[in-house]
Order: structure tokens, then C-alpha cells, then sequence
């Protein structure tokens, strides 16, 4: 059976499926004008379920007609079943696409929540004290995105969808590109999580006030840094440059002393910062998280922080050494004992830049304070 092209119209949730990238739409273009449209069309009636590609061809290339095969839908299948059934199966999406598939897909087809108490669904007798259903105002039913659904119906894990709403949510330009597969579902959310970081930080109050002893973990850059060899990926967390860190100004008291976290890589750089900022290093405290790491060169087991000071500031030093052995928790979480060592070598107001944990008597500013819970006292 054959029907004119001109009558012929793609299903409206068609453009839930990516369009076939240029190269694969000019294979199928140049097959066509050799051989014309060999696979039928799958339509209801004038409408294409499957074959939106090589009809668009067929327009372009001025046939008159092309193959068809009328589709007869069972059970509670749907149109839109049917279109996107035939996406997952024949093209060669990848598990990215078929998310951003999923999260269009329950935007554009929320499903209700709510409505009548169970109670009177059943028909159950309300019980001594408690008002009839029947009187009960009905609860009102709110939208929600039937992504689960969706997600199972693509064929992808339901939180790769929940990834992919969250960026169709709050950049669409950046969903169009992971639906068509110029970029990855992760690159897309790292952007995402990074903007509204941004945002979070224009929005930290200004820190008042000198402090005597400050501590500073920079969220280094890796993947930028040459020559890395602590063979890190992507962070979760807003990272700055060195010469970002070096614009950074300190709430340092006249008398201070900063300690300055530092990896093997950066060695070099925090140095440099700890000069911008005005300190001197005076020498350097070794963390042996004692489980071995990952490395290039050499397998990491040790982080580093400088003891830098301005002025002449006040220690306590009794038997506080440069080493502290303490085994490695979550990334980037230091360990207690160097707070606990901070505190007895170094009197006065403590503050903490890029703090991840909110600490009695110290002052702290950073978007991450709360990702870790305070140690109990």
C-alpha cells in the first residue's frame, strides 16, 4: 500500500524522538534517491508513527508517494506508545538521550495526584468520632511528572530521567543539546549545578569582622591543572582558578596565621597564593589518610597544609607535630584531628573559607557549610 507524501504527517510526539544526526540523515537520503523508500511507513491512517525520517526524505528528494503499513494498536496502547516504543527499539539512542526523552515526555504529560480519600474509594464506613468521607472536601489534585513511567517506557534508570528533568528544568538550551547528542547528560548537570552555585555564592552575606586564625580548603581545578596526577574526575562542587584564589581577600587580623589545604599537585600554587594573601610559609603539616589512593606517578596517600603566618601571631605549641594519621572519609572532608590540633595550637577567632561543616566557635563562609554534620561535642 502507498499513499501521497503530501497527505502524510508525523506524529505530534515525534519531536520527543532526536532527529537523526546530519551524516546518518545523509546516508539515509543518499540510499534513498539510489533505491527509494524500501520500509513501509508505519501509520494510522495519514499519520506517522515511525518513518518521519525517510518521509522527510522522500518530500525532499520530490517523490510523489511512499510505502505504508497501517498499524492496528492492541489493548491500552496509545499513538504516543507506539511513536516512542519504536524510537528505543530502532535507533541507536544513547542512555542520555533516551532520559531527556523521558523528562520532555513527562513534562509535556503530567499525570494527576490526589484526589478522592481512599476511604471513600472502598466505600468503607468512617470510623466512631471520624467525618463521613462523603463530607470531606476532596484533596485537590497537584501535577506531577510521570517520569518513572516514562523513564521505564525509554528504557533508562528512572534517576538518569530525574538528572535530566532537573536540566530541562533550568536550562532548555543545554536539554536540546543532550537530546540531540552534542553533549553528555553529566556535562550538562555539572553546568547546571554550577550556575545555581554561582548564584548561591553572590548571595553569602559579607564576612565582618578580622579573624586570628584562618583555615582554607580551595576547590582546585583539576580538570584544568596540567600534568595531574592524582587522577581525579569531575567534582561536585564549584571549583576557581588559581589566579581566582589569588583575587580572594582574607579577613586576616594584623597577627594571623592561615592554614592553606593543599594536594601534591598543587603544591606549587598554594605557595603562591599564601604570598598573594600577604603570609609566609613557615612550614607544612602532612595528612596520612592511611588508606592508599588512586595517582599516576605515584598511588596518593597524603594531603598537605601549609602553616603561613603574618605579623607575629601566637601559638601554643606542646607536642603538636607535622604529621596527623587519620583515615580518609568523604571527598574533600578533612580530618578532626587537624581542627582538633588547630585549636590547641592556635588561639583567638577561627574562620574557615570554603567551610563543609558548620563549627562551634568558628565563623565559616562557603555554599557546602552543612554538607557534613558538626562532630558531637
Amino acid at each position: 500500500m502507498k499513499l501521497s507524501v503530501h497527505i502524510l504527517r508525523a506524529h505530534p510526539d515525534a519531536r520527543l524522538v532526536p532527529e537523526m544526526r546530519p551524516h546518518e540523515y545523509a546516508d539515509l537520503l543518499a540510499d534513498i534517491r539510489e533505491r527509494g523508500v524500501l520500509a513501509p511507513l508505519e501509520v494510522i491512517n495519514d499519520v506517522v508513527l515511525d518513518g518521519r525520517h525517510r518521509l522527510k526524505a522522500a518530500v525532499e528528494l520530490g517523490l510523489k508517494d511512499v510505502p505504508v503499513h497501517q498499524v492496528l494498536l492492541g489493548g491500552d496502547e496509545s499513538e504516543r506508545d507506539w511513536v516512542l516504543k519504536a524510537a528505543v527499539l530502532r535507533r541507536h539512542l544513547t542512555d542520555d538521550q533516551r532520559a531527556m526523552m523521558a523528562a520532555m515526555y513527562a513534562k509535556e504529560h503530567p499525570r494527576g495526584v490526589g484526589g478522592r480519600p481512599r476511604k471513600e474509594k472502598q466505600n468503607l464506613p468512617p470510623r466512631r468520632g471520624e467525618v463521613s468521607a462523603s463530607k470531606k472536601k476532596p484533596r485537590a489534585a497537584t501535577k506531577a511528572p510521570a517520569r518513572h513511567d516514562a523513564a521505564v517506557q525509554m528504557r533508562v534508570a528512572p534517576k538518569r530521567a530525574e538528572k535530566a528533568a532537573k536540566v530541562l528544568a533550568a536550562n532548555p538550551t543545554l536539554a536540546e543539546q543532550v537530546h540531540s547528542g552534542e553533549i553528555k547528560l553529566a556535562q550538562a548537570v555539572r553546568q547546571v549545578t554550577h550556575a545555581e552555585q554561582l548564584a548561591r555564592v553572590a548571595q553569602l552575606p559579607p564576612t565582618e569582622g578580622v579573624y586570628d586564625v584562618l583555615v582554607v580548603d580551595p576547590p582546585w581545578e583539576y580538570d584544568r591543572q596540567p600534568g595531574d596526577s592524582g587522577m581525579r574526575g569531575e567534582v561536585d562542587y564549584l571549583t576557581a582558578s588559581v589566579e581566582e584564589l589569588k583575587q580572594r581577600q582574607l579577613p586576616a587580623a594584623e597577627n594571623a596565621i592561615l592554614w592553606l589545604w593543599t594536594t601534591n599537585a598543587f603544591m606549587g600554587e598554594a605557595h603562591e597564593i599564601a604570598r598573594a594573601w600577604g603570609f609566609t610559609v613557615k612550614t607544612i603539616l602532612t595528612w596520612d589518610k592511611v588508606n592508599v589512593g588512586l595517582g599516576s606517578w605515584l598511588r596518593n596517600v597524603t594531603e598537605h597544609c601549609l602553616l603561613c603566618v603574618r605579623g607575629k601571631p601566637v601559638v601554643t605549641l606542646t607536642n603538636q607535630s607535622t604529621l596527623l594519621r587519620e583515615t580518609r572519609r568523604e571527598h574533600s572532608r578533612k580530618p578532626e584531628a587537624f581542627y582538633a590540633l588547630v585549636e590547641s595550637l592556635c588561639p583567638g577567632r577561627k574562620w574557615e573559607l570554603f567551610a563543609r561543616t558548620q563549627r562551634v566557635g568558628w565563623a565559616s563562609e562557603g555554599i557546602e557549610r552543612e554538607r557534613f554534620a558538626a562532630p558531637s561535642l
